[in-house]
């Protein structure tokens, strides 16, 4: 995790929401290569006292996207905000679909890092507040800008003849 992200990648990665997202393709990729491969024999040696992913894996993954991409969790510009929440849930479906059992995957959702740090981090209240006054703000300018007129009945075919609900195609 450290290797892929760094620093200096991490404040590299905060330049645009599509760096972001090369940078945490690459940390799945460099888990799914590196650590999540070895996940069968660590579950042989620690199972079931203790869920691999819950308790090892995705500690250290969080808390460095925490630290490291602190930028991530900012709500201020939504459509960056989407991308960086898309982007990193990402690293977490992948986590999840490495999950061996069902109570593995129970684990992992209930950890003490996935449901109260990590679903914590993302305002999605602001998120949600930034959006609605959008999409209300396009509505004041469509509906001022524009004139609302009838539409103009289409009743005839292109040669002016009128159009016969039972007519064949």
């Amino acid at each position: 995790v450290e290797e892929v992200l760094s620093w200096k990648k991490a404040a590299e990665a905060r330049q645009g929401s599509e760096a972001s997202n090369l940078l945490l393709v690459a940390l799945c990729e460099k888990l799914e290569e590196s650590v999540l491969v070895i996940l069968p024999l660590v579950r042989d040696v620690l199972a079931p006292a203790i869920n691999p992913i819950s308790s090892i894996v995705w500690p250290v993954v969080s808390e460095v996207i925490q630290k490291r991409m602190s930028f991530l969790f900012v709500p201020g510009i939504p459509a960056t905000f989407h991308t960086h929440y898309t982007s990193a849930h990402k690293v977490v479906a992948m986590l999840e679909s490495k999950c061996a059992t069902v109570d593995e995957l129970r684990d992992f959702r209930a950890s003490p890092e996935m449901a109260t740090v990590w679903r914590r981090k993302w305002n999605l209240e602001v998120y949600r507040t930034l959006r609605v006054q959008e999409v209300n703000t396009m509505t004041k300018a469509i509906t001022s800008s524009t004139a609302l007129e009838p539409a103009p009945a289409i009743s005839a075919t292109p040669t002016g003849s009128p159009v016969s609900p039972a007519a064949p195609l």
